[in-house]
């Protein structure tokens, strides 16, 4: 922060106004994460105001959305709105994508948490639209996590899956795990609100390892919680599925025995229906209208051309299959628009059908009004002897697809012959014994891993790296091929299954052969086949679409194979015969034929011909299965079906050639109706101006009607006279005009701008007698015109008030053009400028030849910076943009460029350098460490104070940041809390010395982005604070053990006033009435009185000897001296020891067990433990009853019981007994024995302190047994 207000300072004694607002908008943001409010509203402001003083736009917009922010993460949306849209609006201005999708995402946040969905999906979907035209990943991945929360709050979860999974896509393609855990989070709440645990416990599992282990065990706990629900559900799943098989098996066979009777209905239904429809049949062929429909709807279209090849009529379908007006091409030639490498073939077919009257077929190529080939083939028959054709009928149909579909199956053949050849292939071995696999270099490499050779366990081999459905397939023919080579070592195994790339979701196909190699060796190979699988899958389907384009082509087409037998037909050869395809394969054409019709020889030898290669075409009589005969055209020609040489076969019903006539006399009604439906107004006038004719459009056009117009004069049309004069005097010279435009006048007055096409029309003695010609309406055109002149002056202006200089020069480096901004720069006139040579501004005359150098090598150069003079002398800082200019033949006519004056900027540079040099020095005298790092950990810069930690500056630029990192220590919070928060303040690291000693630190650092918003480095401060968390360290021990001090002595003062009193005062009370009645009582009595004081006397004892153990152990000053020693003599020390109190209870004390079994432990500590624990027993022991004590030899330790008949332990104390709490109290006894709570503490510690282990087991009026366990003599 002191470095940001030195340079505010700085900046301020510069007067940079950008560097004022950049540091004020930064100490803002600072403030902003320290939560210091004021301040940074303050600053913020400040920076908003200098922003808008100066112009920055940029600086502006920014400042409004950190401000924005502010307001949003106190709570204060509608502040916050406020500002968000004051900085789309200003990124709307400089049509800043990136701004305005930031600022829509932005506000589409804001109305989220107002709760007002609908602005906030429709802010949202119009920042993913931007966001998606920029390509901007951490965008789109951003905007698509808000819209799944969105649909999540709506509660629409299909739609919040959808763009969760979206939003996974593209946070991926960012590679930031913070962006896929924030989406794993959501799709997670998604699932598990939808009640679908099986997918919440996929993204939980996927949280997992992203997160460090802290966060893991939360999600762990998660994930369990999930995936139990989830088998809940599953076991449901498939109760309600058994219940609901039985009633589909049920519903099956009712289901079964109503298929059959319908079907037995619907074949009785089928056969009267065949019947009908043979009848209705033999009905439309008689009927007329058949021929009309046929014309009119053809997927073929007909031509008639006269014997000069201008077109005589065209069919309607010729406009649907070419994109043309059928009406505009007639009087046209039939060659235009055909392919021009067609055209000597169509000449030569055309001249050959003027001398035959056979049908001639022929192929050739067209482009249509979108600018598309079609492939078209076509029959042509003489008809020009015909009165009423008198021309040659041409019957055309479209093949674009065939021909495209015969091609795309020829290259994906070569294509899948390539990819077999280039296959790579790789080896493993299986060792049957010890069930592992080998797998070569190849293989690895094919499933992703780096490993040259790598050896797995079988199973495991293939279930990380085979799809789960061919597992199983996998391991059965694995080890079907074990069995059969162990019998027969000439067996060979192959198949084929599909694999997983490691870290990958790609599936590769993979062919594997297995094979014997030696003793308990199986060899293989694998060879990937992806490659193939996918181009099988393109044959597919090509085929498929193929099949398509076979079965639904309107001419029969059938495959024939080298001895003349059908292979295949398509649909249409079933229609046009009524025969089924298999009726066909196997058969010859002769079954076809009509009786007496056909010369079935030639038929036979124009086969043979085209599967050689040579393409034959013919007219054959078909006999139809109904026996009805029909004529067709053939075409044959050689063909490759599916890799298989063989003959294609087209036939073509030409009963509608035979039909012609029919349409013919059809075709004046036609021609009527084109007429009627002609958009243009078309027009005849006499010489004098009369309107002899004029299209029905003309109403659509003027608002005339056709006999409104009829014997009119056209002049009352046009608006000037001069229009008419003009017009007729160019018709009348040139005899035709084109495009002649002109405004004329419609019925209501309404000016009508209008291209006009006429000619004039002679007799036969070359005499005008009439004009004919098109009006076309192009208003619209001279609108866009105008608009257009107006938007060129627009630009002028924006020429004209040009603040840099545009300039071009030719090639001979001579000015030919300047804008008017070079007055106010260099205070030239432009046309003082124009016609001089460039190179007189120059001052230095290299610059020149280094800026012609560059741009000759570049074609252009950027930001080149030069020095030029001004009128007046004075030398002006330049910088110029320029690139090479080409004319319309691509050929070099100059350069052309913008030239900016940049002296400001050379001085700000020149204070910049100085500043430069202050901070640099200030850099090396650095008391802490600064650094930048790239996101990548790379040191790109550090301070030479780095020294202290012994490496220098020199050894680290350039190498990782984590080799500064201890192994043993996460560093990974750090990142996350930078990636989450953008910056740190004063957090606490562990860095590594060069002599790997660890040295505490504290680091603040924060996130510099780019231009774009996207994260570029780390910049941060390191200060050593060895010394702050070693004196913290000892402050924190020193507390702990003052508190456990208090603690302990207060416990201490506890027992002394609340359980050693009561025992010591009654001692006192006994021992005060021997003293007092000595002479009064007897000998014996007191004996008696002195033996009844000793239990209390040994209560007391243990109490004291409990209390100095529990405070030494408090104070760490216990001493621990193991030795070897037998156990049975401190059991007899302290049943000799209770043996008076066990006796006033009347408790028998017994001992089982090993009677010689030592151990390694320290006495004195566990003859306290032993003395408690029968302590104990005795005290919560009825009188009557027994301690047990019981010594054995288990797993080389020995195993010491203390078992009592007593009443037994609470089950809610048990969990407590060894606990040290000062809260803890100890229960009465049987005899309303007091003990101080600190018995069984002590035993705990004694025991593990001698590496042993102690439990209980107890049951309420059952009795208590305690059992410990010491380390046997090795």
């Amino acid at each position: 922060m002191s470095i940001l207000l030195e340079a505010h300072d700085d900046f301020i004694l510069l007067n940079n106004l950008e560097g004022i607002a950049e540091t004020l908008n930064s100490l803002g943001v600072i403030y902003n994460t320290l939560n210091e409010f004021e301040k940074a509203d303050n600053y913020f402001r400040e920076a908003l105001k200098i922003y808008r003083k100066s112009g920055d736009v940029y600086g502006e917009s920014n400042c409004l959305t950190n401000i924005a922010q502010f307001f949003f993460l106190n709570h204060q949306p509608d502040s916050a709105l406020n500002y968000y849209y004051h900085s789309l609006h200003i990124d709307s201005l400089r049509a800043d994508n990136y701004g305005i999708c930031l600022s829509l995402a932005n506000i589409g946040e804001v109305y989220i948490l107002k709760q007002d969905y609908s602005k906030a999906r429709g802010n949202l979907l119009s920042a993913l639209e931007i966001a998606l035209k920029i390509k901007n990943t951490t965008l789109i991945a951003g905007i698509y996590s808000q819209l799944a929360k969105l649909e999540l709050e709506l509660k629409n979860y299909s739609k919040a899956i959808s763009y969760g999974k979206k939003s996974l896509i593209f946070a991926r393609q960012t590679e930031s795990p913070e962006s896929i855990i924030n989406t794993f989070n959501i799709l997670n709440d998604v699932y598990s609100r939808n009640g679908n645990y099986k997918e919440a416990y996929k993204c939980l599992h996927a949280i997992v390892k992203l997160k460090d282990s802290v966060f893991s065990i939360e999600k762990n706990k998660q994930i369990i919680e999930i995936q139990a629900k989830y088998e809940d559900q599953k076991r449901e799943l498939e109760i309600q599925a058994l219940k609901s098989k039985n009633k589909q098996q049920a519903r099956i066979k009712r289901i079964l025995w109503i298929t059959i009777i319908l079907g037995m209905l619907l074949i009785m239904g089928l056969f009267f229906f065949i019947l009908y429809i043979r009848k209705s049949r033999n009905r439309i062929k008689i009927q007329k209208k058949y021929f009309e429909t046929l014309i009119a709807n053809s997927e073929d279209y007909v031509i008639v051309v006269d014997d000069k090849a201008y077109i005589k009529y065209l069919s309607p379908s010729y406009e649907k299959r070419t994109g043309r007006k059928a009406e505009n091409r007639i009087g046209e030639s039939a060659l235009e628009f055909i392919h021009p490498d067609d055209i000597s073939l169509l000449n030569k077919t055309f001249k050959k059908a003027l001398t035959t009257k056979n049908p001639l077929s022929f192929e050739f190529r067209a482009i249509d009004a979108s600018g598309e080939w079609l492939n078209l083939s076509a029959i042509a028959k003489n008809l020009l002897n015909d009165p009423d054709v008198n021309g040659i009928v041409i019957n055309v149909w479209d093949i674009t697809d065939r021909k495209y579909y015969e091609k795309l199956i020829l290259e994906k053949q070569r294509e899948i012959e390539q990819s077999q050849k280039l296959a790579k292939l790789g080896s493993w071995k299986i060792n049957i014994n010890s069930k592992t696999i080998t797998l070569s270099k190849e293989v690895m490499t094919l499933l992703g891993e780096k490993e040259n050779e790598l050896t797995f366990f079988f199973d495991d081999f293939i279930s990380d790296y085979f799809v789960e459905e061919d597992i199983i397939f996998v391991k059965e023919k694995l080890a079907h091929a074990i069995e059969n080579i162990n019998k027969n070592v000439f067996y060979t195994e192959k198949f084929e299954a599909r694999a997983k790339r490691k870290n990958s979701e790609d599936i590769i196909y993979v062919k594997l052969w297995a094979e014997y190699a030696e003793q308990d060796i199986i060899h293989g190979v694998t060879q990937d086949i992806t490659e193939k699988k996918e181009a099988e899958k393109q044959i597919f389907e090509s085929e498929k679409s193929y099949r398509e384009l076979f079965d639904n082509a309107l001419d029969a087409i059938y495959i024939l194979d080298k001895d003349g037998k059908f292979i295949d037909v398509n649909k249409g050869a079933n229609k046009m015969y009524g025969y089924k395809t298999e009726e066909f394969v196997g058969r010859t054409p002769e079954f076809l034929s009509a009786p007496g019709k056909n010369d079935m020889k030639m038929v036979q030898q124009c086969l043979t011909d085209a599967y050689n290669g040579n393409a034959r075409q013919i007219e054959f009589w078909g006999l139809r299965k109904d026996k009805t005969v029909f004529p067709k055209l053939v075409r044959m020609s050689p063909g490759n079906y599916f890799g298989k040489k063989v003959v294609i076969v087209f036939g073509t019903d030409i009963t509608q050639i035979r039909n012609a006539e029919i349409a013919r006399m059809e075709s004046e009604e036609k021609y009527k109706n084109i007429y009627s439906a002609f958009q243009d107004v078309y027009f005849k006038v006499s010489v004098d101006g009369t309107v002899v004719e004029v299209s029905p459009s003309v109403k659509s056009v003027f608002g005339y009607s056709q006999e409104e117009l009829l014997g009119s004069n056209s002049g009352m049309f046009y608006e000037m006279n001069a229009d008419l004069e003009k017009f007729q005097s160019e018709l009348f010279i040139k005899k035709e005009i084109k495009d002649f435009n002109v405004s004329l006048k419609s019925k209501n007055g309404k000016t009508i701008y209008c291209s006009l096409s006429a000619k004039l029309i002679f007799d036969e003695k070359n005499v005008p007698v009439c004009i004919e010609g098109i009006l076309r309406d192009i208003t619209d055109r001279r609108k866009t015109e105008i608009k257009l002149v107006e938007s060129e002056k627009k630009f002028r202006e924006i020429f004209y008030a040009f603040p840099d200089v545009y300039y071009k020069v030719n090639n001979d480096n001579i000015v030919v053009e300047i804008s008017p901004s070079v007055t106010k720069i260099a205070g030239y006139l432009p046309n003082e400028i124009i016609g001089m040579p460039v190179s007189v501004f120059y001052i230095n005359k290299e610059e020149r030849e280094i800026f012609l150098s560059t741009i000759n090598r570049k074609d252009e150069v950027s930001d080149f910076n030069i020095s030029l003079r001004a009128k007046n002398g004075r030398i002006i800082n330049c910088s110029i943009n320029a690139t090479i200019i080409y004319d319309n033949k691509k050929k070099r006519s100059g350069i052309a460029g913008v030239i900016r004056d940049i002296s400001d900027r050379r001085k700000i540079e020149l204070a910049l350098k100085q500043s430069e040099k202050k901070y640099r020095d200030v850099f090396n005298a650095f008391i802490d460490v600064y650094y930048r790092i790239s996101m990548d950990g790379t040191i790109l810069e550090i301070t030479p104070s780095v020294e202290h930690i012994g490496y220098t500056r020199e050894e680290l630029i350039g190498t990782s940041v984590n080799n500064l990192y201890p192994k043993d220590v996460d560093q990974k919070f750090l990142y996350k809390e930078l990636a989450i928060k953008k910056q740190v303040t004063d957090y606490d690291i562990v860095m590594l010395t060069k002599d790997n000693r660890k040295l505490d630190c504290a680091v603040t650092a924060r996130v510099i982005n780019d231009e774009n918003g996207k994260p570029l480095m780390i910049e941060g401060v390191v200060r050593d604070i060895s010394e702050r968390v070693k004196t913290q360290k000892d402050l924190e021990k020193s507390e702990r053990q003052l508190k456990r001090s208090n603690e302990t002595k207060e416990k201490i003062l506890s027992i002394i006033g609340h359980d050693l009193l009561g025992p010591i005062g009654t001692n006192k009370g006994m021992t005060d009435l021997v003293v007092n009645e000595k002479d009064k009582l007897t000998k014996d009595e007191i004996v008696e009185l002195i033996i009844s004081l000793k239990p209390a006397m040994d209560s007391t004892y243990t109490m004291v000897e409990n209390i100095l153990s529990w405070a030494k152990l408090h104070k760490d000053s216990i001493s621990y001296k193991p030795e070897p020693a037998y156990l049975k003599p401190i059991i007899d020390e302290n049943f000799a020891l209770f043996s008076v109190h066990a006796k006033s209870k009347s408790i028998e004390l017994v001992f089982n067990g090993l009677e010689n079994l030592s151990a390694y432990f320290d006495k004195n500590q566990i003859l306290i433990v032993i003395r408690n624990l029968i302590s104990n027993a005795i005290k919560f022991t009825e009188k009557g009853g027994q301690v047990i004590v019981n010594m054995d030899e288990k797993n080389g330790f020995a195993e010491v019981s203390v078992t009592d008949t007593g009443i037994g332990i609470p089950e809610k104390h048990l969990s407590v007994l060894f606990q040290d709490s000062v809260k803890k109290e100890s229960r009465f006894g049987t005899d309303n024995e007091k003990g101080t709570g600190l018995g069984l503490v002590i035993v705990n510690e004694f025991v593990k302190l001698n590496k042993g282990t102690i439990k209980v087991k107890s049951e309420e009026g059952e009795g208590t047994t305690f059992t410990f366990t010491l380390p046997l003599i090795l």
